[in-house]
């Protein structure tokens, strides 16, 4: 069976966290606002202190997101190695860069063959800008999400420190 990548990709984008409550008008603009990537298993997507500043939508496949002992492009030394996450299809990762046009905080390697849609920050910019109730919709999504984090990161820190 062949992989219809335009299919996936509406799918994945309709189910994303980021694009919640977007309409078929907008999700038809992210998609011709975007490129699509392919990576093999074991390949790097982007690397810890790079200036990328891209969206990624995993259309499929999974990836990574590590902090890793040692990243020539930032010279940090770490102890070890420190796995953040794994995600899968329908997952996104860089909006922390896309939002504040900083280094790229952690780096993602595909685990698998990954299919992914790459939105660049002028190409986010182009969507955003066009659309006032797209702009809307996406940025209380992300900022719902980086609260989310947030308030995870708050509650391991005080599990943490309920234990010491």
């Amino acid at each position: 069976m062949i992989f219809d990548f335009k299919k996936a990709l509406r799918t994945a984008l309709k189910n994303n966290q980021v694009f919640k409550g977007a309409t078929d008008d907008h999700i038809r603009l992210i998609m011709d606002n975007g490129t699509q990537h392919k990576f093999k298993p074991d390949e790097f997507i982007v690397k810890e202190g790079q200036q990328v500043g891209n969206l990624y939508l995993i259309v499929d496949g999974q990836v990574e997101v590590k902090l890793y002992e040692k990243m020539p492009e930032t010279g940090i030394k770490r102890f070890a190695e420190i796995k953040l996450n794994t995600l899968e299809s329908g997952d996104c990762f860089g909006e922390y860069s896309i939002i504040d046009k900083q280094t790229v905080s952690a780096s993602v390697k595909a685990v698998k063959q990954s299919m992914l849609f790459r939105i660049s920050r002028i190409d986010f910019e182009k969507i955003t800008g066009s659309n006032n109730l797209l702009a809307k919709i996406i940025y209380k999504n992300l900022l719902e999400i980086l609260v989310r984090r947030l308030r995870k990161k708050d509650k391991e820190l005080d599990n943490l420190l309920v234990i010491i």
